[in-house]
């Protein structure tokens, strides 16, 4: 359990390194057959899932390295705890080896839907499990060649395969423009490590040879929402160490599309204390920022209408409904649409909220707290799957918050 009292926050926080980058930088350096070189890796629950799995599939790593050797099936079942990266990523590395491998992962990751991906690694060679959800198996090898992916779940679907094409060759025709972004960020690090990468009208075609590389994981503007937030609605908040190109820089946009001050300097931003306006906000390729979003209209003046984040309801949680439920004990008015919600923002008052078992949700709803009336109760603990520093850098900033065992 977190509890929250309103409180001013002030100060200057660095971002903690990214997540989706730690990610993908693992799993491409166990594709580059020799050691890489990975520094300022996130460290946190989701990532801890991802290191486990390179392990399994045979090669040697640290937080600060991957030594890449032969793929192999792994004997036991990969567990990816929550972590829909690492289970989507984890089935495409699958099917690239030449034998068996089950992969499951905790109660939520089994409600995490990896059905299309599946019918992708069908469609060229793998035999596979038929259910759309985990506990998943995979026999390989697959072959190389054309191959068709439904991204409009998840553009996870695309990045797992990308990240196997360079090893097979692959000409990928996607379908579904949702967190689009996020596949940029799965090119970029692919080029980085060596890989050939074209984009054409929605055709991938991904060949060339990975290759040992250092790599330096940039700041997370995911994590760093949620401190910006908390200095526009309770005070003044900085947060260096952040840089571009990443899909929830988009924060910066949204606060400022309200009416909010902030600013961004050489690898900072900072957002000071503002009177909020509501907006109308398609956030179809950041959907991670619907959670704190949310919060923030439900502060502004008028209506908010977010839309285009149906996807957001197969994440940890279905992030629509958590948040209505949660914005309605604080008191604000929501109606939940199928893509989104409209939020008539107000005062919101402290209560006691649910995290869904979803670390956005739980973090958003603690950046409500700093600025709510009375005091706020948020079931707590799953904020380690992402930002395992965010309670200890809250209270460095002045935040009256602190978590029970």
């Amino acid at each position: 359990m977190i509890i929250v009292r309103r409180s001013e926050v002030n100060g200057s926080v660095k971002a903690p390194p990214s997540k989706s980058h730690t990610h993908r930088a693992f799993f491409i350096a166990s594709l580059a057959g020799g050691k890489s070189r990975i520094s300022n890796a996130l460290i946190c629950e989701d990532t801890e899932a991802t290191l486990d799995a390179v392990r399994m599939f045979g090669s040697d790593a640290s937080w600060d390295y991957v030594e890449s050797n032969e793929l192999r099936a792994p004997d036991n079942p990969i567990y990816c705890r929550r972590s829909g990266t690492t289970l989507r990523i984890s089935c495409a590395v699958a099917s690239l080896c030449n034998g068996r491998t089950v992969i499951t992962g905790d109660e939520s990751l089994r409600r995490r839907p990896v059905g299309p991906l599946l019918r992708a690694l069908r469609e060229i060679g793998a035999e596979t499990s038929s259910s759309d959800f985990p506990p998943v198996v995979i026999k390989g090898p697959v072959r190389g060649g054309r191959v068709r992916i439904d991204a409009s779940l998840s553009s996870q679907f695309l990045t797992a395969l990308l990240i196997i094409g360079p090893k097979i060759g692959l000409e990928i025709e996607a379908r579904g423009d949702v967190s689009r972004p996020y596949v940029d960020i799965t090119v970029d690090l692919m080029r980085h490590f060596g890989a050939d990468v074209y984009v054409e009208k929605g055709v991938y075609l991904v060949g060339g040879e990975y290759r040992p590389s250092q790599y330096l994981v940039p700041g997370d503007y995911s994590s760093a929402s949620f401190l910006l937030a908390a200095g526009v609605l309770a005070g003044r908040v900085r947060v260096t160490g952040l840089s571009e190109r990443h899909p929830d820089e988009r924060i910066v946009d949204v606060i400022k599309s309200m009416g909010g001050m902030i600013r961004k300097g050489d690898g900072w931003v900072e957002a000071e204390r503002s009177k909020l306006e509501g907006i109308t906000v398609d956030l179809s390729q950041s959907p991670d920022l619907l959670p704190i979003t949310s919060v923030l209209a439900s502060f502004a003046k008028g209506k908010t209408e977010i839309k285009g984040v149906e996807h957001a309801r197969v994440k940890e949680s279905d992030r629509i409904s958590s948040m209505a439920f949660n914005l309605r004990e604080a008191g604000i008015n929501v109606v939940e649409r199928r893509d989104g919600l409209i939020i008539e923002g107000g005062m919101p008052r402290g209560g006691m909220f649910r995290s869904f078992g979803d670390h956005r949700v739980e973090m958003a709803m603690v950046v409500l707290g700093l600025a709510a009336e009375g005091v706020s109760r948020v079931e707590g603990g799953r904020y380690v799957d992402s930002y395992p520093g965010f309670i200890e850098d809250l209270s460095s900033l002045g935040a009256d918050v602190r978590c029970l065992a």
